[in-house]
């Protein structure tokens, strides 16, 4: 009965392990990794199957790279757990970052109803990165691109809208009187608007480098 219950055991890990392969393979972050990279990075985690209000990760939690192999879970602030900011299908993924640098987590994660994941804690991917394995190397850059693109982008829309307020500073420095634009700006905590937008575009020209 042990034989019978050991072979059913390895045959569940193993169709769990090629559903984590499966999914891998269709996330970005994992398009350039071969079969024996996704799959070695498939074994250096853990699938956990989950029921509708089971919490995966917390602000306490360490850093950990989490894959939804199907259901659905719900990301909600830490200090305002009531409303979900974000909802996460069968596909996504969650916690990239964690993997390359620590970092304060302020969401709670938790499943809406019964889920499967997949997590790779960052223990488990330094482990991997030390040993120079080709799939935690491989997809340390695919993440380290991705979130240099993302921060492109943002410090894109930030600096369109500080254009966009320098702008309308001028067309209300025309409608009022110096006195009176100087009063409103003294008020607002504004004087040194100018100054200040300065030394923020001085900032992003640092970062853009």
């Amino acid at each position: 009965m042990a034989v019978d219950d050991d072979s059913a055991a390895d045959a569940t890990d193993v169709a769990e392990r090629g559903e984590v392969e499966e999914v891998l393979a269709r996330i970005p972050s994992c398009a350039s990794l071969s079969d024996a990279e996704r799959r070695c990075l498939g074994r250096a985690g853990v699938v956990r199957d989950l029921e509708h209000g089971d919490v995966v990760i917390d602000p306490s939690s360490g850093g950990a790279w989490i894959v939804v192999l199907h259901g659905e879970l719900e990301v909600v602030r830490a200090l305002d757990g009531s409303r979900p900011i974000a909802r996460l299908a069968a596909g996504s993924t969650l916690g990239e970052p964690t993997l390359l640098a620590a970092a304060a987590r302020a969401v709670t994660v938790r499943a809406v109803r019964r889920s499967r994941v997949f997590l790779l804690d960052r223990a488990c991917f330094d482990e991997l990165a030390s040993r120079r394995d080709p799939g935690a190397l491989a997809l340390a850059l695919a993440v380290a691109t991705e979130l240099a693109q993302k921060s492109q982008a943002r410090e894109d829309r930030l600096a369109d809208v500080l254009a966009r307020y320098d702008a309308m500073l001028e067309v209300v420095e025309k409608l009022l009187s110096p006195d009176v634009m100087r009063e409103l700006l003294e008020k607002t905590g504004g004087s040194h608007a100018r100054e200040d937008l300065a030394r923020f575009r001085e900032t992003l020209t640092d970062w853009n480098f």
